[in-house]
């Protein structure tokens, strides 16, 4: 896979989840962070890239021929809620991992669980909700694939503390792969990234280069927008 393109897609999805006239493209090699409240259609782009939905109209292509779902081993997929079997230790978990996914690098996540001084004999039932937050994260960034699509990780960690679990294991990583990072307007890690994606209400506000953002915040940005939107209507 080079690349994913999205192409005037429209989709209506259980009168919730919408998205109008999306535009884009994911490359290989490149971080994305795609950002925006809540129903902002983050979560809707997810799961027609996991195949759980189509689009009403448009298109999404990979390398310019017609999207076909990508496999488990073709896909790394972290969802806003997963759940963890409580009575098992982080060994066992990682042992679970193993069994599940071939493509999963064991050598790669107990590094990195040392690093940050996740005990592999700890029980899942005695970690607290960031300790289980960041376990699954680290799992899911240590299989061997292509696109790593990431939806709200490691949401109860501090700011600080995400921005360097993200940073330690994005580092760990060779630089050929697609990671998809979707997240709300609080948190700014924009630096971690090549591109931030603003959406609001199913539109893609803006596509731009991390370069291009050193004067502002995500917060900022999306402030300005909701301000011309506003002036906008009030012409009307």
């Amino acid at each position: 896979m080079k690349k994913i393109t999205f192409n005037s897609l429209f989709l209506n999805y259980n009168l919730l989840e919408s998205l109008i006239n999306v535009t884009f493209e994911l490359e290989k090699g490149k971080c994305y962070l795609i950002t925006g409240p809540l129903r902002a259609g983050k979560s809707s782009i997810f799961k027609i890239l996991k195949g759980f939905i189509k689009g009403n109209r448009g298109s999404v292509r990979i390398d310019d021929d017609y999207f076909i779902p990508f496999t488990q081993n073709e896909m790394a997929y972290l969802a806003e809620k997963t759940y963890l079997y409580a009575n098992l230790t982080v060994t066992e978990f990682i042992r679970y991992y193993l069994d599940l996914y071939e493509n999963f690098d064991r050598e790669k996540a107990v590094e990195i669980l040392n690093e940050l001084n996740i005990g592999l004999t700890r029980k899942l039932s005695n970690m607290s909700l960031e300790e289980k937050e960041i376990l699954i994260f680290i799992l899911t960034m240590c299989r061997k694939t292509e696109l790593y699509l990431l939806d709200d990780p490691m949401s109860s960690t501090t700011p600080e503390e995400r921005i360097k679990i993200i940073n330690l294991v994005f580092d760990s990583l060779d630089h050929d792969k697609c990671i998809v990072l979707a997240t709300d307007l609080l948190t700014d890690i924009r630096e971690t990234f090549d591109t931030v994606i603003f959406m609001h209400e199913g539109h893609i506000i803006s596509i731009l280069d991390t370069k291009e953002m050193k004067q502002n915040s995500t917060m900022e940005i999306f402030d300005d927008y909701l301000h011309k939107k506003s002036s906008r209507r009030s012409r009307v």
